[in-house]
């Protein structure tokens, strides 16, 4: 950023100077009039020039004597009103090439200027973007498994609910843990843990719906958002994943097994009560086992 603002002083700079030439030669021309000669050094130079002028041979003495007769009797009055003339009539004419030179130069270094700011503004706003993205990911992504939170859980709930709520969709959750977590953490331990919490939210995933998101609750709990789904068609996907993490071998050889709460979300319901019934169906499902 500091070599755009020398730039842009730079450019600053230069544009001062550009835009106060042109008054400076115009003084310049006042100062210095331009000169004149003749046949009698006196004629604009410009006079001799004139196309009409320009077949006057110098063998024409009469004409000669007759111009600079005309000439000598314009009073210096008259020769001062001409010359003023002649010089206005030449600071009308255009700019010098220096000054239109030096004003291309101003609008090629200023282009390049917001060019380059340009490209620096959209390369930071890129790198702000990726950093909000990353931002976003550590809030509601779990570090372990790289599904989603319990904070993104309650957010969708909500959403989720106010559908439902709305359109009279069916919703439903699946809600469910390892059995005998514990053992497993102080058999094999916490390392092999881990990586079990890691290969079930794979093959969780793997084994719903694309409709249907997995979250993970926290510890070795999981529970799943599942969208215009009846209880019915919610019990019968649970016993699918159910099966499918029974046949699973998990790190080390391990098998395991999980225990499922579902349950459907009622007119009545608000997100706590909502939770409280599946949380209380996961834990009589445990109950069962035990």
């Amino acid at each position: 950023m500091k070599k755009i603002l020398l730039l842009f002083l730079l450019c600053l700079l230069t544009v001062t100077y550009a835009l106060t030439l042109a008054p400076w030669e115009q003084a310049l021309f006042q100062k210095h009039p331009p000169e004149y000669i003749s046949t009698n050094q006196w004629a604009p130079f410009n006079l001799i020039e004139d196309q009409h002028l320009a077949d006057i041979g110098t063998d024409d003495e009469v004409l000669l004597a007759l111009i600079d007769k005309a000439i000598n009797a314009i009073t210096p009055e008259e020769r001062d009103t001409i010359a003023k003339k002649w010089t206005a009539a030449r600071q009308m004419k255009g700019i010098s090439h220096s000054y239109f030179y030096l004003l291309l130069s101003c609008s090629a270094i200023l282009v390049l200027f917001f060019s380059a700011w340009l490209y620096l503004l959209k390369r930071e706003i890129a790198k702000q973007n990726k950093i909000t993205k990353h931002l976003q990911t550590l809030v509601t992504t779990d570090s372990l498994t790289s599904t989603y939170n319990r904070y993104m859980f309650d957010l969708t709930l909500d959403k989720e609910i106010a559908i439902a709520q709305r359109y009279h969709y069916a919703l439903s959750l699946i809600f469910f843990d390892i059995d005998s977590f514990k053992q497993i953490n102080d058999q094999y331990g916490h390392y092999a843990g881990d990586s079990i919490l890691k290969e079930l939210a794979s093959v969780s995933s793997h084994a719903i719906r694309k409709s249907d998101t997995l979250y993970r609750w926290g510890g070795d709990e999981f529970i799943i958002i599942l969208r215009n789904t009846a209880e019915e068609a919610a019990k019968k996907l649970a016993k699918n994943l159910e099966l499918v993490i029974r046949k699973h071998r998990f790190t080390s050889n391990i098998k395991m097994r999980c225990s499922f709460g579902v349950t459907e979300f009622k007119s009545s319901d608000t997100h706590e009560s909502f939770m409280a019934r599946v949380d209380a169906l996961l834990y009589a499902s445990k109950e069962k086992i035990q």
